[in-house]
Formats: C-alpha cells, structure tokens, sequence
C-alpha cells in the first residue's frame, strides 16, 4: 500500500493503493466492520483482511461508492458479504458498460502483470437505494447520499456522530472534479455537502482533509473551477464556437496538479460542451470517447 491502513477518526480506518491513490475504508463498531471501495492490489486486499482478523470483526457490509472499476475490484475477496450500491448502478455496469469495465480491468492487470485464477464477475448488490440509506453499526448512522456528478451511480457517506464525510470521487487534493456524469449534478452535489457538518473527510483519491478549515477550501476550489468552466463553456456557445474553440479558451482556467490534470480538464470541458448543448459527434469527444486509463 502506498499509505498504510491507518485510524484518520474514531472508529474510521483508512489504507491508500498505490493505483491512482486509491482509498479504502473500514469502519469499525465493537465487533463489526463495514467495508467501503476494498481494493485494488492483492497486496492492498491482504492487509485490509489482516486488519479484519487482527481487531475479530465481523464484516457487516460493502459499500461500493460508484461503478468504476478501481472501487469494485476488490469486493470479490469477500465473498458472502452484503454489497451495497445506489440503485443506478445496475444500469452502469449492464451491457455495453458491463463489457467497458471488464475490459478495463484485463487490460490493467495485463498491463501490470496481475494474473487471476478466475474469470472476474462484476459485484451484484444486495441492497440499493434512491435518495438516501441509512446503515446501523453499533451506536453509528451511515448516512449513505446519492451524490451525482462524477458518475451517475456515486454516493457518499456522512457519519453525524464523527462529523465524518466519505466523499466518494470528490474533494479530492490531488485531482480536479472529474465531470463523467454531469457538471451541474456535480454542482448540486457540492452544494449539499457544503450545508453538511464536516470535520474530517476522506476522498476516493487523495490524502484526508482533518480539519474543517480545509475541507472548506477544497470545496470552494472544486465550486470555483465547476463555474470557471459553466461560464467560459457558456460564453463560447453564444459566440457559436467550435468544441476546439472551446478548448482553447479554458486554458485559462486554473486547476490544482496542472501537469498531471490537464488531460482530464480537456475531457471536462468536452464533457460539459455536450451536456451544455455543443453538436459534436459525441463518439469523438468527452469521457465516454474511448477506453482509457487515467
């Protein structure tokens, strides 16, 4: 692991992959445990399982944030476990999406010299929601959110009693708003967590936020970049610019990890130009383009 499985808030547990930064999460109750995106390495999936029989818990149950492949890989470690997902994720891994993730995930573990025994078999939740899910682990309330935006099945996880936020793919302090779903259901999304009381946070990718002061500033940086893009998007479209034009124009806008994110801000901005209203051959341009590899 790339960090260490580490206590980050009472009863809250976290471990870091070295495959983009990935976080998981335990969450710890007297005997029990609930386990939130395990994964991505076998190496990761050990120690995650050595914790687990170090400290005698139970696993409660899985939660998979969303339907990307690096946070359900490892699920199928723990077999017998009750998952749990948003209800939009049975269409995000059906038919040609099932057949995408798959892909993905032989051609990364091609990629890295992973070899399997078995033929890998997308989680199949136990239990799914609409707007909210509430979750009982001794004297704690999971409050599970759906939260669009990045992708049409996220969802996050708020612990009142710890003032405690897992924030799905969002908040992140090493990548920018990742726009695969909806730049205005990101927005929204933001703005609900914002009204939250949030001490401590965990993001999908990243390091933790610990104090309320900083949480703070990574959403008012994601909410500040989110509308850079809105307006310079909008005000293309009213000058009828092409989706190059458009392009051209958001280099302007500023964002955290420039080097390393200015691939993903170009597909945002595509992303968005369609969503806003952009004819373009949508084969050709945003997330959804081609397989790849962040």
């Amino acid at each position: 692991m790339k960090r260490e499985i580490e206590l980050i808030a009472d009863n809250i547990l976290m471990g870091q992959s070295e495959v983009f930064s990935t976080n998981t999460g335990i969450i710890i109750n007297e005997n029990e445990c609930i386990l939130i995106d395990p994964g991505v390495l076998p190496g990761d999936l050990d120690k995650i399982e050595k914790t687990i029989n170090t400290g005698n818990y139970t696993i409660n149950s899985i939660i998979i944030t969303h339907s990307h492949w690096d946070h359900l890989l490892g699920v199928e470690r723990f077999p017998g476990v009750n998952v749990i997902t948003h209800e939009n994720y049975l269409t995000a891994t059906k038919g040609k999406f099932k057949r995408f993730i798959i892909d993905q995930i032989s051609e990364w573990e091609k990629k890295h010299g992973i070899v399997r025994n078995n033929v890998f078999q997308l989680p199949k939740p136990d239990i799914t929601f609409k707007d909210n899910l509430t979750l009982m682990l001794g004297n704690l309330n999971l409050k599970l959110i759906y939260s669009p935006g990045h992708s049409e099945d996220q969802l996050v996880i708020y612990i009142p009693e710890r003032n405690f936020l897992w924030a799905g793919d969002m908040l992140s302090d090493i990548e920018i708003p990742y726009i695969m779903n909806s730049l205005y259901l990101y927005k929204n999304t933001l703005e609900r967590i914002d009204s939250l009381k949030i001490e401590k946070l965990i993001p999908g990718h990243g390091n933790p936020a610990v104090t309320g002061e900083e949480i703070k500033n990574r959403i008012i940086i994601d909410m500040e970049y989110l509308k850079k893009l809105e307006d310079n998007i909008k005000e293309c479209l009213s000058k009828d610019n092409s989706i190059e034009e458009t392009i051209d124009s958001c280099e302007v806008i500023n964002f955290k990890n420039h080097d390393e994110n200015k691939f993903c801000h170009v597909l945002n901005v595509e992303s968005a130009y369609i969503e806003m209203g952009g004819n373009v051959d949508t084969a050709k341009y945003g997330w959804m383009k081609l397989p790849f590899e962040i």
